[in-house]
């Protein structure tokens, strides 16, 4: 008497599931309710846990990460403002009826070299100084000037181009009375009279905003 063929388990449960039907003369074994449904009870209390003990923790450890960054980030903010604030303050210097531009440019030179001796700009020396004139910007009887501190130049790659002056813009309003007038140096121009660094705005000082 031969013996009945047995079935795999995968075989097993493709029967249980109805994904296929088993010869005829095969045995298949009854579905073990009371082990499904201790094995699903199981798995419920298993999520129950780690719903009530773990997920918590991880959240809390989520949130108190994100608030040590946000804390970080405006500190950061903070830190890159005060030093915009600093780097863009007014400098106010008193005029003589001598020519204008000349009294300008040596004024604003003296105080960028006076900067960059003491470590404040990315440079060891201001090389010149030149300013021009906007004549469509004046306001109120003042007239703005634009200043470059130069501290470099970068040649022309092709033949009869012109060489680029590098360096900082400092701008430069002087006075309805043309008795005085102040320079502040700009940095990364995001509309007039601002500067804008990532997420820091900066306004230029009242003195130098057209």
């Amino acid at each position: 008497m031969s013996t009945p063929p047995r079935l795999s388990r995968l075989e097993i449960l493709g029967a249980w599931l109805h994904l296929w039907t088993p010869r005829r003369g095969v045995d298949v074994p009854p579905v073990p309710w009371r082990r499904v449904w201790a094995g699903a009870a199981g798995l419920a209390l298993l999520t129950v846990v780690v719903i009530v003990f773990v997920v918590p923790p991880i959240q809390d450890a989520k949130e108190r990460g994100d608030a040590g960054r946000a804390r970080e980030a405006a500190a950061a903010q903070r830190v890159e403002r005060a030093r915009l604030t600093h780097d863009q303050r007014a400098t106010t210097e008193l005029l003589t009826s001598a020519p204008l531009r000349p009294q300008l440019e040596v004024a604003v030179q003296e105080g960028m070299a006076a900067r960059a001796a003491s470590g404040e700009l990315a440079t060891e020396r201001i090389l010149d100084t030149s300013c021009e004139e906007l004549r469509n910007r004046a306001a109120r009887g003042r007239t703005i000037w634009q200043c470059l501190a130069a501290t470099g130049g970068v040649e022309g790659g092709l033949a009869g181009s012109k060489s680029v002056t590098t360096g900082f813009p400092v701008v430069a309003i002087v006075a309805a009375d043309r008795r005085s007038f102040a320079w502040c140096k700009e940095n990364g121009i995001a509309g007039e009279g601002s500067a804008f660094t990532g997420q820091v705005y900066v306004r230029m000082p009242r003195a130098c905003t057209p």
